[in-house]
Order: C-alpha cells, then structure tokens, then sequence
C-alpha cells in the first residue's frame, strides 16, 4: 500500500512538471508572437524632392481646385464640386508626408507611407521600439464625410504579420473621430468641406464653399 506521504510527493511532482511546461508555454507563445509583431524598422520611403510627374499632379490638383471655385462670369462660386484621380491623391499625400518627414526626422520617429489605391488610402505606420526594431502597422482607410460628419471605413488591419479582428480596431477608430470632432481644427475643415465621397472609378469627389476657403487656409497655416 503506498504510504499517504509517497502520493503527496508525487502529486507535488506532477504540479512541478505541469507548471514548467506552463511556463516554457507562455515563454514559445511571448516569443512567437514577437516574431509575428516585431519587424525591422521601415526607412521613409517619400524622396526629399518630388519627380516631374508628382510635380505636374500636384499642380494639376491645384488647377481643378482654383478653377471649380469661379463661375464663369469668374466670381466666387457659392459651391464648387472637384473630382481628384489616384495620381493627384498620391502627389498631395506625398508632399504632405514629405513635410512630416521634415518635422520628424529622429530615430525615435514613426515612419508614415501613405497610397491611394483600390478606392482606399492604403496606410504603412512603423512604430520604433526602444531597444531594437519596430510594430509596423498596415490598415487600408476609405473615408466618407456628409453633413458634417467624417466616417472612416477601416479595412486589412496588421500589426506585423497578425491581422487585427474588426471588434478591435472599430471602438478605438470611434473613439478617436469622437475626439477629433470635439476639436478646432475639424471643425473649421467641415465649415469648407461638405462632402467627400469615393467613386466607382477611384477617385475622390470633394464638395466645398469657396467662399469659406480661408477658413482652411488659416488652419494650413497652422499646421
């Protein structure tokens, strides 16, 4: 018959191989998602000076605005409807990343690449990490704004090679327009912008009051 202190000991042995391997689980499971989540540290990839073809875009962008704000009798229009293609869009994003790049040029600094395709801002973020690499986070971003109100349809999020489940990303994203809505600067942008809507083509169609383009324009200046 074996003795009650022999079962005692077993038992206590068996909770010590058990708890090991819990460890050493918790251990591979910290360590594979390390591998899933940590990658190399992204290098801008926006040229300190735009091509001919970014440049002409750009202008091209310009021209449309300037020109959708007169009438034909050339007065400021009450309304004005622009349409702004793929390659606009990625000329004015590259600029304005361009000039990020320019504020935040530290080691300690989030790297942003940002695309217009397939109707959507497809967004790159890389997040240094103190000691060694970075999180680089990838989210396609539709935007959407009508009677004042800016709704982001967020899609494709990844945090390395995880993919992010929606339940997750949809709170933080309502939380963050909420606070934006709250401040100065999107109230004055949706004084100007009526609406933006993505269209069947990929373009983005923009509805804005000229007469209250200034507003935007103090706000740039801002920035």
């Amino acid at each position: 018959m074996v003795k009650k202190s022999t079962r005692k000991k077993s038992k206590k042995n068996r909770l010590m191989i058990w708890g090991k391997r819990l460890i050493l689980s918790i251990i591979l499971l910290a360590a594979v998602l390390a591998v899933l989540l940590i990658g190399a540290r992204r290098k801008p990839r926006i040229a300190p000076l735009g091509s001919p073809a970014e440049n002409l875009a750009v202008m091209t962008a310009i021209g449309k605005l300037s020109g959708a704000m007169l009438n034909p009798d050339s007065k400021v229009a009450s309304r004005a409807v622009v349409e702004l293609t793929p390659d606009e869009l990625n000329a004015i994003l590259a600029n304005a990343i361009r000039a990020y790049q320019m504020k935040n040029s530290g080691a300690d600094a989030p790297v942003i690449f940002a695309e217009w395709r397939d109707k959507l801002a497809a967004l790159d973020v890389s997040l240094p990490l103190p000691v060694a690499g970075a999180v680089n986070i990838h989210a396609g971003v539709r935007p959407d704004l009508a009677a004042r109100k800016l709704v982001l349809q967020i899609t494709g999020v990844r945090a390395g090679w995880l993919p992010v489940p929606d339940f997750l990303i949809n709170p933080i994203a309502e939380q963050a327009l909420r606070e934006l809505e709250k401040s100065e600067q999107y109230r004055l942008a949706v004084e100007v912008v009526e609406s933006l809507q993505v269209t069947e083509s990929g373009n983005l169609r923009i509805e804005f009051l000229p007469a209250r383009i200034s507003l935007l324009l103090g706000l740039l200046l801002q920035r």
